[in-house]
Parts: C-alpha cells; structure tokens; sequence
C-alpha cells in the first residue's frame, strides 16, 4: 500500500514513517551482498524514507549506491555534526556537499530530500555557522529542506531563520518532550522519531501490554501507531526481515482516544529517555 504523506511547511512532502540506517554496513563481514538484502527489504515492505548521517560511516555510501536506480521513488534524509572551531560556511559546505554526492552518486545535479544539523552539541556558534551553511546548500539546489535533530527548546530558540522544517529527537510515551513538540507543532515543524519502541525497553510494561492485546499488535507496532496519530514520523529500525515487515503495519488499525489518553499518561512523570538527553549537557 501507498505509505501516507505528511507536508511540510514549505510544500513539500514527506513519507509517514521511515528506516532508520544508523548501524548498517557497520559490519566488515556483512558485506555488500548482506546490505543490499536488508535494503531490499525495507523497499519491498514500502519504506522509501532512509534516515542517513554522515557520522553513520559507510551507510550514505551503501544507500546511495541501492538508492541510484530508484532515486525518484526513494525520500533521501542525512544528518551532519561536521563543525570544527574556526569552521565558516566557507568551509563546512564542501563537506555537505559531499554527503549529497555520496547519496546521490552518478547524478549531474545530485541533491538529497532532507538534510539535517545532528546534534546540538558543536554549541550555539556552531549551529549557526551549520545552518547557514545548509541554507546555502538549499541555494543551489542540493537539498530540498533542511531541518535539526536532537534539539531542544533552547537549542531551537536560537537558531537563525528560517525556521526547519523537522526536528528529529527520541519520542515514546515515556519521552514526550512536550514543552518543546508544543513550540514545533505551533511553528508548523514536524517532529521525527528515532528509538520510537524504546529501543524496547519497555515492552513489558502493562499499559502497553494491554493495547497490543486490545488491539491483537504488537508493542512496537502500537508505539509507532501512536506516533503517527501524533503526526510524527517514526524510524524504526531492524536487521530482522520479519520486524521489518511489522514495523511498517501500521495503516490497517487505530488506536481509540481512550488507548491514545493511556499511553499519553506513561509520560506523565516527565521524560524517561533511553538514549542520552541533549539538554542536559548542551549550551
């Protein structure tokens, strides 16, 4: 089935949900014949978001190169944190430039769908000196939109105009962020979703057991249907064909407001996040 679309503020679309490819191609014996299975599969079962990042070390590469032949069916997303002190525009787009050509290998004008600051942590000059860099990238037609991950409130705040178009950050009923997605929803920027499960490490819990049974799915394909009736855009990830397959069967069933009230309230005690926070240490 036709995955469904979100659009973004500045009229372009992007798909519901996506892959996350952080950790592919990370193993030397895996070889190419391996990624290009799991890749694959991930196509066959309806993703075409591919969640990339520069710091992923041969993933933009191994995507870029399955990516090539179906380029106008397939939605491109890279992150970078390539910030050095000293860096300026100047000298941090060549680098952005790269990312591009290696997602965009053989192409005469190559240009990805999304391109991403990584993380707030190259501190408040470098995130200015990042974002004017992927404004000029979007200035020559290398990247349709541009946007931020891992950033919080403060982070977003300060960041020059124009404003992104996402911000992709860990999102469960245990970590809502919610003074900082209330700022994104009334700003007209799409929050994204990595470690949607939890990284499933609360698969156990019995308010969640209770809708998967309620609703005859699995944990995780509640997770990820209850963000996507948030209108965020969940990257799950998983080298397992029959997960893959799970975590894109979403479309077929909805949770009611009173499950949705239920797994709202798992946050109710503020974040629980599974990965590390930004706010805590960034400026």
């Amino acid at each position: 089935m036709a995955i469904p679309q979100l659009t973004l503020h500045t009229g372009n679309t992007i798909p519901a949900i996506g892959f996350g490819c952080a950790a592919w191609g990370s193993d030397p014996e895996a070889g190419e014949e391996e990624f290009a299975s799991k890749f694959n599969a991930a196509y066959v079962n309806g993703y075409r978001l591919y969640d990339c990042a520069e710091e992923y070390g041969p993933v933009e590469q191994d995507v870029g190169r399955l990516a090539e032949t179906r380029r106008s069916s397939v939605y491109l997303l890279t992150k970078s944190r390539s910030y050095q002190p000293g860096d300026t525009v100047e000298t941090v787009l060549p680098r952005l430039r790269a990312s591009v050509r290696r997602l965009c290998p053989g192409m005469d004008n190559p240009c990805v769908d999304l391109f991403l600051i990584h993380e707030p942590v190259i501190g408040p000059e470098g995130r200015r000196i990042m974002w004017q860099a992927l404004v000029e990238l979007q200035k020559l037609g290398e990247t349709k939109d541009i946007g931020v991950s891992n950033f919080g409130l403060k982070h977003l705040l300060t960041l020059p105009a124009p404003k992104p178009v996402v911000n992709q950050v860990e999102l469960h009923p245990w970590c809502q962020h919610r003074e900082m997605v209330d700022y994104c929803k009334a700003n007209g920027i799409v929050m994204q979703c990595y470690a949607p499960n939890a990284r499933n490490k609360k698969a156990t819990d019995p308010v969640l057991q209770a809708v998967a049974a309620e609703t005859g799915k699995t944990p995780t394909q509640v997770l990820l249907r209850w963000s996507v009736q948030h209108d965020y855009i969940p990257l799950p990830k998983s080298d397992n064909p029959v997960r893959i397959a799970e975590n894109i069967d979403l479309f077929d069933f909805e949770l009611s407001a009173d499950q949705m009230a239920r797994l709202d309230a798992l946050g109710k005690d503020g974040d629980q996040p599974v990965c590390r926070s930004y706010d805590d240490f960034c400026d």
